[in-house]
């Protein structure tokens, strides 16, 4: 056996990291976020050398949920915001028209 010492620092970021995903957890299931999973297709050769296609599944960190479930939010509000603009220009211009044909 190998008494290899674990540096201060190491046990420090492990121990952030440990933390910032326990929190990403408790969030993302206070939130309600469904689990999801991820699928690749990857190639992989057998003995004689020949290839062929295997699928992987493999379960979406809370981490990377959290940052999609916020783009979602972001895109949502700035499409809102747009909608505003929008009708409020139609509302000016409709105010003008009204006033030049009065």
């Amino acid at each position: 056996m190998s008494d290899k010492k674990i540096s201060p620092r190491k046990t420090r970021n492990t121990a952030a990291n440990e933390a910032r995903h326990a929190a990403n957890v408790a969030l993302v299931a206070a939130l309600g976020i469904p689990a999801a999973t991820s699928e690749h297709l990857k190639l992989r050769r057998d003995g004689k050398g020949n290839t062929y296609q295997v699928t992987t599944t493999k379960r979406v960190r809370e981490s990377k949920l959290l940052r999609k479930a916020e783009r979602g939010r972001q895109r949502t509000a700035e499409l809102i915001i747009r909608e505003v603009k929008a009708r409020s220009e139609d509302a000016a211009i409709e105010a003008e028209l009204a006033e030049t044909v009065r």
